[in-house]
Parts: C-alpha cells; sequence; structure tokens
C-alpha cells in the first residue's frame, strides 16, 4: 500500500525531460496547472538563470562594492542615509497587503499542483509510460 501511494505521489509531482513530453502532450488541465504551479515548479530555474547571469553579477557586485566603500570612508553618513532609507521603506509597506499576497500565492501554487496531478493521472498515455519505466 505504501509502495503504491509513494508510486502515485512521485508520479503526480514528477517532472519529465522536454523530449518525452514532446511525445505525450500534456491535457488541458496539465497545462492550467503548470501555469498556476509555476513558483513551485520553475521559480528556482528562473532565479538561478537570473542570479547567476553575468549582467545581474557586475551589476550586484558593483552596488556591494559601492556600498563598502562609503562605509568604510563615511561611515556615519553612509549609516544614517541606509536607516533613513530603511524605515521609510519599512514605513511604507502595508504588511496586510504583503500577507494576503503570499497567501494567494500559496493557495493558487497549492491548486495549480492539484490541477496538474489530476491532470497527470488523466493522461493515459503518460500513465502507461511512466507504468511501463517503473516496472521494467
Amino acid at each position: 500500500m505504501v509502495a503504491g501511494f509513494r508510486n502515485n505521489l512521485h508520479f503526480a509531482l514528477r517532472k519529465e525531460n522536454s523530449e518525452i513530453r514532446e511525445k505525450l502532450t500534456p491535457n488541458q488541465i496539465e497545462k492550467i496547472g503548470d501555469k498556476l504551479s509555476w513558483f513551485a515548479y520553475d521559480f528556482k530555474d528562473f532565479v538561478l538563470k537570473t542570479f547567476f547571469d553575468p549582467r545581474v553579477i557586475t551589476v550586484c557586485l558593483t552596488a556591494v562594492a559601492m556600498i563598502l566603500t562609503a562605509l568604510l570612508f563615511y561611515t556615519s553618513n553612509t549609516w544614517n542615509i541606509l536607516s533613513t532609507i530603511f524605515n521609510w521603506v519599512v514605513a511604507h509597506v502595508n504588511w496586510n497587503y504583503v500577507r494576503f499576497c503570499l497567501w494567494l500565492l500559496s493557495e493558487v501554487t497549492v491548486f495549480g499542483i492539484g490541477m496538474r496531478a489530476f491532470g497527470r493521472f488523466t493522461n493515459q498515455l503518460l500513465l502507461k509510460h511512466y507504468h511501463d519505466q517503473v516496472v521494467s
């Protein structure tokens, strides 16, 4: 019983490589679930691709070097400016909106994962391919 549940969970949450997905096209429910669960599946790849882009690294390292240089040579002025900016940002953020957006993002992601899993279980060709792969 546990092995069956584990296999079904693995099938529901799995991402196949692109050549398998080209042969076994996803159905409409799975496509909608893929879009809604983007944060769970593709956000990490997006962040890694963005932050390892040489242009982003250059800008970030330049900003860090500028702040460190300012802290080294103009300590009191830099601390005053940074604390003023930080206090202004914290004072102007409506934390209820932030909390609501995080809640909405998590709910949409969980709903998308569920739709994607339901779509995968209704895709008979994909289910047969996965079963043949697990059995052999």
